[in-house]
């Protein structure tokens, strides 16, 4: 089989059918769409059954018993997918029909075999919140890769949902989601690419991110904001610091971390009056001791920081500082 499909869905009753039905009809036909249902209540299992009662040879649906997250929902998915590459869709969005030959095609052209097919594929997405798509495989990064060009594609950022990833690099790093917090993908793709020896990009916008206005408010719970990137900020370290080329990827990893630390620290301080000072401080002094400990090149001596604002900078100066400080500019 050439592509498994993996979609985490809860409670998703509103989006989950126009998800589907691209899904239904991508245009290559040798492919799988694994269904893992996180314990809904809303009766999103009825509509994945029916999509499984549809299309019996094309759809495998799981059910989780207890709602674990979207990680934890793609790993049941990466447990039992078969295809040649994997894929990740979330339930509120939507894809191209053409979007899996076009990715399959890019990573096998030329390939003699599935053993010399690229690594990873990816395609720009549409981005609904900022109206304007995006590509984060260029040209100049793509092929086979070298320390250089694994840290741009790392500062770069980006998303799983765009990819295909060969399954024979998920498994032979043993790669799977963390499963206790949101951002969960962030640290999947830094190993992924830590990991991979080729990659290609195609300009064709074939994802379409639905981060809509109401999606993006359901974000700014600090808590659970908070949560989310010190998970992630942990995640990466976590991920990278004992492998043998983590000192030629450093900078680039720590990069992503100081982003990260960076937006919690803007949320906080605008946020400063809803939270409580008392609160904030701990909380954002506990975020600068994860910052300390996992971060731990100079601000100034990172080239990639030149990617932020001033904005972000200063921020990320003052309260390496003092938070007290930060909450008193």
């Amino acid at each position: 089989m050439k592509v498994s499909v993996i979609v985490p869905v809860y409670n998703a009753t509103d989006t989950i059918t126009a998800c589907l039905g691209n899904l239904l009809n991508q245009t290559l036909s040798d492919m799988e769409i694994i269904l893992v249902d996180d314990a809904s209540t809303d009766g999103s299992d009825k509509i994945l059954q029916d999509a499984k009662n549809q299309f019996p040879e094309k759809v495998r649906v799981f059910r989780q018993e207890v709602n674990q997250g979207p990680g934890a929902a793609r790993n049941v998915g990466l447990s039992v997918a078969r295809g040649d590459y994997i894929g990740f869709v979330d339930a509120d969005d939507v894809v191209d029909v053409t979007m899996y030959e076009k990715l399959y095609s890019a990573a096998t052209k030329d390939a003699g075999d599935i053993e010399s097919s690229l690594d990873i594929a990816d395609c720009a997405f549409y981005r609904e919140s900022q109206k304007k798509a995006l590509l984060h495989f260029d040209g100049a990064l793509t092929g086979r890769l070298d320390a250089a060009k694994k840290s741009d594609l790392i500062a770069a950022g980006g998303f799983t949902v765009t990819k295909l990833f060969k399954r024979s690099l998920i498994e032979g790093i043993g790669l799977r989601f963390r499963a206790a917090y949101g951002l969960e993908d962030m640290d999947f793709l830094v190993r992924a690419l830590a990991g991979a020896m080729t990659v290609c990009g195609i300009s064709d916008v074939l994802y379409i991110y639905k981060d809509s206005d109401a999606s993006l408010s359901k974000e700014m719970d600090f808590g659970k904001y908070y949560k989310n990137h010190i998970g992630a900020m942990t995640g990466i370290y976590e991920r990278m610091r004992d492998l043998p080329d983590y000192g030629d990827l450093q900078l680039s990893c720590e990069y992503c971390m100081l982003a990260l630390y960076s937006n919690v620290l803007k949320l906080g301080y605008k946020m400063r009056d809803e939270i409580g000072r008392e609160l904030l401080i701990e909380l954002l002094s506990g975020l600068r001791q994860v910052r300390k400990s996992c971060a731990t090149i100079p601000v100034k001596k990172n080239p990639y920081l030149k990617r932020m604002d001033k904005e972000d900078i200063d921020v990320i100066e003052i309260a390496d500082e003092s938070v007290e400080r930060l909450l008193g500019m």
